[in-house]
């Protein structure tokens, strides 16, 4: 079986230089002028986890990588999980209690939830 391509960052050009150029230019746009709101909403996470004592602190930074990350998977994967099934969200739930309980058979369970959404039980 052949897995193809999700992504590309040459994206029809002879290199990767482009991407590259973009996203630095990104990046710099983002950290040179960060917006208020997202800046009080990663101090608000970044203070949350220190009081907590959830993780090792981490730099603002690197909070705010998850935050952008956490936009683009909203906005890619909102529309299928909201239309998920019952059963399929029951499932992937239990999938992912094991996980954290059984760390020692996280590749195995990660097998099993792919396949299920490969399966697309969305329709229980």
């Amino acid at each position: 079986m052949t897995k193809s391509v999700t992504y590309s960052l040459v994206n029809c050009q002879k290199d990767s230089g482009s991407f590259y150029r973009e996203l630095n230019a990104f990046t710099d746009s983002i950290l040179d002028d960060p917006d208020p709101e997202v800046d009080d909403l990663v101090g608000d996470f970044s203070d949350f986890v220190k009081e907590n004592k959830t993780e090792l602190l981490r730099s603002g930074n690197e909070y705010l990588v998850e935050f952008l990350m956490i936009g683009v998977y909203w906005n890619n994967y909102s529309g299928s999980a909201s239309v998920t099934g019952s059963f399929s969200k029951g499932l992937l739930k239990k999938l992912y209690k094991q996980r954290k309980r059984f760390p020692k058979y996280k590749a195995e369970i990660d097998k099993v939830s792919k396949r299920s959404l490969q399966h697309h039980f969305w329709f229980f």
